[in-house]
């Protein structure tokens, strides 16, 4: 197996180097600093990858993107993501993403992605995982000192992930309120 990738932050990057129409990229990100770091990726056929991603999909140890994964994420933050990128010929890219929580994430992940658990433990140790993170922060500073209109752009989304986190906080009370959730 290879090692991580060191491209991380850029959504826009993925698969920016795929080598044909017919190939994608998987990727696995993890949660650190404060922000989601790639911790592992490479190339396969497009068939691989949708192969791949429907077997995780079925999985049912994996969540959708909902409240579920929201209080994982914002409260726990022990979910690792596993996902492909396939360009598209016209211009509109296809992504999809399936969640684990981190206790069964390496075991997942490795079955449906062929990747060695023993390479994501490795990335998930918190030595690398801060490495990630401050790479990350370094390229985002970077960029917002080659492009200062992007500071304004950049409080505006925290502006609307502080409400949207308020928001499902909320509605995440009412639930339990409701018996709609457990809560411990």
């Amino acid at each position: 197996m290879r090692s991580p990738r060191r491209n991380f932050f850029d959504p826009n990057e993925r698969g920016a180097n795929i080598s044909s129409d017919s190939r994608a990229l998987i990727w696995v990100d993890a949660q650190a600093g404060g922000g989601r770091v790639e911790i592992y990726s490479r190339e396969v056929s497009k068939a691989d990858a949708l192969r791949m991603f429907a077997s995780a999909s079925r999985d049912t140890r994996a969540f959708e993107e909902d409240l579920t994964d929201w209080v994982a994420t914002e409260i726990i933050g022990d979910v690792l993501y596993a996902g492909y990128f396939c360009p598209k010929a016209k211009g509109c890219d296809e992504e999809k993403q399936v969640s684990f929580a981190l206790v069964h994430a390496c075991d997942a992940i490795s079955k449906h992605f062929s990747i060695a658990a023993g390479v994501l433990e490795r990335a998930l140790r918190p030595e690398n995982l801060a490495e990630l993170a401050a790479a990350r922060d370094a390229e985002i500073a970077s960029l917002v000192n080659d492009i200062p209109e992007l500071m304004k752009d950049a409080e505006a989304v925290r502006e609307k992930h502080a409400s949207v986190q308020a928001a499902l906080a909320d509605e995440l009370a009412k639930a339990i309120a409701a018996g709609k959730i457990k809560s411990h």
